[in-house]
This record gives C-alpha cells, sequence and structure tokens, in this order.
C-alpha cells in the first residue's frame, strides 16, 4: 500500500486507534520525505470542507498558520502574525486549533483575547469580508482529525 493510500485510510478511519498511532510513529521515525507530507496534505484536502468565498475574497484573503505539535513550546506566533497583518489592512482568513504541546493554540489565544469563536460559518465569512479577520477553527473544516487528534496528543 502506498503512502497515499496509507492517509486515505487514516482519514477515512479505516485504521484502529493502534494501527493510526503506529502508522505515524514508523512515519516519524523514518524522517517524513516531502512526497509524504504532500500525500498527507493532498488528502487531507481531499477530506476538508471548503470555505464559499466570493472570488474577490478568495484572491485576497491569505492564511497564517504554525504547524504545533514540535514539542519546542513556543508561543503562538501564527496568531500574533495574522492579527497583525490585518491591522495593516490584509484579508485574513486564520486557521489554527487548540495547542497540542506549546503554550497556546491559536483557539487558546483568541479565546483569552475574548474573540466569540461560536458563530456560523456564515457569520464567520460576514467577519472576512467586514473586519478582514476571522478565525476557522481546523476542526470546523477538518471532520477526519476528531478521531486523529486524541492519537496525536498520545504520540
Amino acid at each position: 500500500m502506498n503512502i497515499k493510500e496509507q492517509f486515505e485510510k487514516l482519514f477515512n478511519n479505516e485504521m484502529s486507534t493502534e494501527e493510526a498511532r503506529t502508522f505515524l510513529l514508523e512515519l516519524y521515525e523514518k524522517g517524513e520525505s516531502g512526497s509524504d507530507i504532500a500525500a498527507a496534505a493532498s488528502v487531507m484536502r481531499e477530506h476538508s470542507i471548503k470555505l464559499s468565498l466570493s472570488s474577490d475574497l478568495k484572491e485576497k484573503a491569505i492564511d497564517v498558520v504554525g504547524t504545533g505539535g514540535d514539542k519546542s513550546g513556543s508561543f503562538n506566533i501564527s496568531t500574533t502574525v495574522s492579527l497583525l497583518l490585518a491591522s495593516l489592512g490584509r484579508v485574513v482568513a486564520k486557521h489554527g486549533n487548540r495547542s497540542v504541546t506549546s503554550n497556546s493554540g491559536s483557539t487558546d489565544v483568541l479565546e483569552a483575547l475574548g474573540i466569540n469563536l461560536d458563530l456560523s460559518i456564515e457569520n464567520k465569512i460576514k467577519m472576512l469580508e467586514e473586519t478582514g479577520f476571522c478565525f476557522f477553527p481546523a476542526t470546523d473544516h477538518h471532520p477526519a482529525m476528531k478521531h486523529i487528534m486524541p492519537i496525536r496528543k498520545s504520540i
């Protein structure tokens, strides 16, 4: 089975928890190649829920997202940069999640700032159009991650 097929099984929840954990650990231990990462990204994008943005907004919007999970204990740079860029007039559709190994994930930072993250997708898009910034939690756009995240945290 090739790497893309393995990621398909992972994202379709066709692996047991132990199979998924073993697959991810073996991938890490051998060292992820560029083609491994490309396969994972391709499968993840195929399984993601897409935003219905106007063509103008699609053209202007950027996403600044950190990888997280590096166990470096760093502070959340991507959210800081996203807010800075939006304050300078860039349209930022920020994507992110809660912390796994760092001090704070994007969700954690924005909640601490008192930003309401519990909006419908329509209201999020409206906020993006009106303010040039909105946060789109990874959990809303990558439903397959709900069964992968506990495995990731256990590693």
